[in-house]
């Protein structure tokens, strides 16, 4: 409380202040807002300063109090109130802070591993990894060196597109707009995030004719969303299915997930042909279990099985795990139909 009663009488660079004070003018009040704009709330207290209403006017932002309200009613008492207050903030926030330094300390050690000396130049992927680490840790700041070596790499990185935009419209720098917009246009995923960077950026700076068509983008994106979550839901044998493309590395992992499960005797998985988030994979992963006629078995086995290799299975996107057998025997055929569906099959039983 005591540093921000400081930071509060120090006040802004007179510059900083003028760009601030002069973003608050331009802000329009819209059916989002919950409280009037600062210009509404001037214009119906008849204190708005003259020029305002036109494109180009000045702001000369006001003189920094000497004396807070607290300072005014409390006298005296009021830096022994704010003591009391820092120190009853501090013992609610320690568990967090503690948190949050585990898990900076764990994020600092990751970010080491990466920088270790290779025998080849760093891909794409491990140059994100690294970047995004350092925006957990730090900022987008912090980052920026190594978002401009994946763009190198990778001009239509969406995500490195958009952190570099994000980074660019907080500094108000209208470059922002074509980089989000760019990353939006790579996965259509980062619309809604990407379309409230901009609103922020078009609102700040007085652009309301920019505004409308955000929300009908946002709009359209939350109608696509919907149809998309549905479309992951429903998973049958009427569906078209398609090859499952996974890395060397996941089926490998895959394969050694389902070879600890002694029941398991064939695995074939594949994906769903989607209409929305194509980038976005929908895996179908079936267990044919191949158990002993004289293994003595309960109900409940088969769900054990299931539940055992779906709490190791980390994939992208979206993922369905079953089990052949009963009502499923039809999704089992057409999945396993689809060429190099099946990733696994347990040898002989010695």
């Amino acid at each position: 409380m005591l540093s921000l009663n400081r930071a509060l009488k120090n006040g802004l660079e007179t510059s900083e202040a003028e760009k601030r004070l002069r973003q608050s003018f331009l802000l329009e009040t819209n059916n989002a807002d919950t409280h009037p704009s600062l210009k509404d709330r001037l214009r119906a207290m008849d204190r708005l300063p003259a020029g305002i209403d036109t494109k180009d006017f000045t702001v000369t932002p006001p003189p920094v109090p000497g004396q807070s309200a607290a300072e005014m009613f409390l006298g005296a008492h009021a830096e022994t109130v704010a003591r009391q207050l820092s120190a009853e903030w501090r013992k609610g926030i320690a568990p967090k802070w503690a948190a949050r330094h585990d898990q900076a300390q764990k994020l600092a050690g990751e970010i080491a591993s990466l920088e270790q000396p290779a025998d080849a130049p760093p891909t794409v992927e491990q140059l994100w990894q690294k970047a995004n680490k350092l925006i957990q840790l730090h900022s987008d700041k912090e980052a920026l060196p190594v978002i401009h070596q994946i763009l190198a790499l990778e001009p239509a990185h969406p995500a490195a597109n958009f952190v570099l935009g994000r980074s660019r419209l907080e500094a108000d720098d209208p470059a922002g707009v074509a980089l989000i917009e760019a990353a939006m246009e790579a996965d259509y995923e980062l619309t809604q995030q990407g379309c409230n960077l901009l609103y922020g950026y078009y609102r700040r700076n007085g652009q309301a004719d920019q505004i409308k068509p955000l929300q009908q983008r946002v709009d359209k994106f939350q109608e696509v969303t919907v149809l998309a979550r549905q479309e992951r839901a429903q998973i049958n044998a009427t569906n078209t299915f398609i090859p499952h493309e996974l890395s060397p590395d996941q089926v490998q992992t895959l394969r050694q997930i389902v070879d600890a499960e002694r029941d398991i005797g064939t695995v074939a998985v594949a994906r769903k042909q989607m209409q929305y988030f194509k980038s976005k994979p929908c895996y179908v992963i079936g267990l044919d279990l191949k158990v002993p006629a004289w293994k003595p078995r309960s109900s409940s086995a088969d769900s054990a099985v299931l539940n055992r290799v779906l709490n190791q299975i980390k994939l992208p996107g979206h993922y369905l795990v079953f089990v052949n057998g009963k009502n499923l025997k039809g999704l089992w055929t057409k999945v396993a139909a689809v060429p190099g569906a099946t990733l696994y099959v347990r040898p002989p039983r010695q």
